[in-house]
């Protein structure tokens, strides 16, 4: 059977914030176990994601997406078909123009992120989390996260696993999340240097909204935790795999030829 990335995962590796060179998004190995169920179809799919220096490694079945924030390059392997594609960040990036479209209206309108309310503690992944729950009123958005408070991660890694920044921008979630997972302004982070914003880890997103009167609900969660390291056989190109484009260069070239077809043939 072929397992694929779901969408939201390959935002969580590719969409993400660059580091800057002097900083390490993850100066310690963190290691995610992620069940994603898809909002769509209702299937779920598991996802190790691995977490270290400037690297974030997703895989899934046979396929395994790297996004290399010293590089500035997304590399995915499949290893199923012996194929492999590297893709900088820039060329992800103009592939989805229509993110930039809809930040811009969205800041140009003026509004304050919505509030989330705490909702009391659990456990998630063997890890105590405050609960929290709100709505965007704006996009009829319902979202309830789990979020391990003892976590401290710094801006750019927190949006590198949300997808919340360069090349794409997150969605319409992202800003609950980032209310609910916001901690106190102030304190050191995980590799001893001091922060002026500091993150929990999400641990459980489920969110849903109104689709011309259909409720959708989308859930991504963690369920186990480590330091792990990610398998060095199924990070490395295996040999003889032939380069490709990547899936979303080739979507992008495929969008360009249909617009560009005579107004009769998209009748």
């Amino acid at each position: 059977m072929r397992h694929t990335l779901p969408l939201t995962v390959i935002a969580f590796t590719v969409f993400a914030a660059c580091a800057s060179a002097d900083t390490l998004l993850f100066p310690k190995p963190l290691h995610l176990t992620r069940e994603v169920v898809d909002p769509i179809s209702g299937k779920t799919s598991h996802v190790e994601q691995y977490c270290l220096a400037n690297r974030v490694v997703s895989i899934a079945g046979s396929r395994t997406v790297i996004a290399d924030y010293d590089r500035s390059e997304v590399t995915e392997i499949d290893r199923e078909h012996g194929t492999y594609s590297v893709t900088p960040f820039s060329t992800v990036a103009s592939a989805r123009p229509h993110r930039k479209v809809i930040r811009a209206a969205s800041t140009a309108s003026g509004s304050a992120a919505p509030a989330m309310q705490h909702r009391g503690t659990d456990r998630r992944a063997g890890r105590s989390v405050d609960l929290y729950a709100g709505d965007d009123a704006a996009h009829v958005l319902h979202a309830e996260i789990a979020v391990d408070q003892s976590a401290a991660l710094s801006r750019d890694a927190f949006d590198v696993l949300v997808g919340a920044a360069y090349p794409g921008e997150g969605d319409a979630s992202t800003e609950l999340i980032r209310s609910a997972s916001r901690r106190p302004v102030g304190g050191v982070s995980s590799n001893g240097t001091s922060v002026s914003e500091s993150y929990g880890l999400p641990i459980e997103q489920t969110t849903r909204w109104d689709v011309n009167g259909r409720m959708i609900t989308a859930t991504n969660r963690v369920t186990r935790l480590s330091n792990d390291v990610a398998p060095s056989d199924l990070v490395a190109i295996p040999p003889g795999a032939r380069r490709v484009d990547s899936r979303i260069v080739v979507a992008k070239r495929e969008s360009e030829q249909l617009d560009a077809l005579p107004e009769k043939a998209h009748r």
